[in-house]
């Protein structure tokens, strides 16, 4: 992993505030065969415009390698043989990514979500389920770091990030996961309007904005969720150029941003200012 310049920023997040909802989750649907692709990419970066459904809600649920910096490659599964990555590359069920040292890539889901790899990176797409209104995106993460950033709705869908010893599931919001050297797992929710959300045999956490939770080992439940530590909170900054201004910014103009204890940016009767209501739910 590259190493990170520290920032000096303060959390003061209220926690509680925030309580969404769950939902259920659409049933999945298979994907064709990978597109093969001519074209390489290396060592350059690039953007390409997302893979397009329109309001068809019949349109499954599409994903697109959208940027490389450094080096990446791509193979159709774990049989076949790795080849570079190109920009515009489709990714089908089964297809694999990896990104080499120093390196980091962008995969562009047409539903609203964007998934960034960092350096060291290796996943694998498992699902593209659902259909355009309500996808269901899951993705297996082998090692290093991944992103997800959701940047639109997705209806009663979700995406999900399924690791060696527990899966990190998110909806409305902007949730790193991350499988660290030593075989840890550790998930931050940096903003959200819906729920991150943690879990294995052994239990699950709701993590909520400006929070982290991890496991430590195969068969031990989730930590309780707490501060987002500054390590962590420069990653974010480092791989997302999109993170720094959604966490300063005052949407509702209520005086508060997220890194101010604003939880919910979205919504005006969720502000640090506010005296909380026991028992209301919010």
């Amino acid at each position: 992993m590259r190493k990170l310049f520290s920032l000096a920023f303060t959390l003061t997040l209220l926690i509680a505030a925030c309580q969404p909802a769950v939902t259920a989750n659409p049933a999945p649907v298979t994907q064709p065969a990978a597109t093969p692709v001519a074209a390489a990419t290396k060592g350059a970066t690039a953007l390409v415009p997302a893979p397009t459904t329109g309001n068809d809600p019949l349109v499954l649920a599409t994903a697109a390698i959208s940027e490389i910096e450094g080096t990446a490659e791509q193979r159709n599964d774990a049989q076949t043989n790795w080849a570079t990555a190109a920009v515009g590359q489709t990714l089908n069920v089964g297809n694999q990514v990896r990104t080499g040292p120093e390196s980091v890539a962008a995969i562009q889901f047409a539903e609203g979500a964007i998934t960034r790899l960092g350096p060291d990176t290796l996943f694998t797409v498992s699902e593209l389920g659902g259909d355009s209104q309500n996808p269901l995106i899951k993705l297996q993460l082998a090692a290093g770091q991944l992103f997800v950033l959701i940047t639109g709705s997705l209806g009663t869908g979700s995406v999900e990030v399924e690791t060696p010893i527990g899966v990190a599931a998110v909806r409305g919001s902007l949730m790193s996961v991350e499988v660290t050297d030593d075989g840890r797992i550790v998930v931050t929710c940096l903003e959200t309007t819906g729920n991150c959300r943690l879990e294995n045999e052994s239990g699950s956490v709701e993590i909520q904005s400006g929070q982290q939770a991890e496991i430590i080992s195969a068969g031990e439940p989730p930590t309780p969720a707490e501060q987002i530590d500054d390590s962590q909170l420069n990653e974010w900054f480092q791989n997302n150029p999109e993170a720094q201004a959604i966490v300063l910014e005052d949407s509702e103009a209520a005086g508060y941003t997220i890194l101010q204890g604003d939880c919910d940016d979205n919504d005006s009767t969720i502000q640090p200012a506010l005296e909380d209501t026991p028992t209301d739910g919010v």
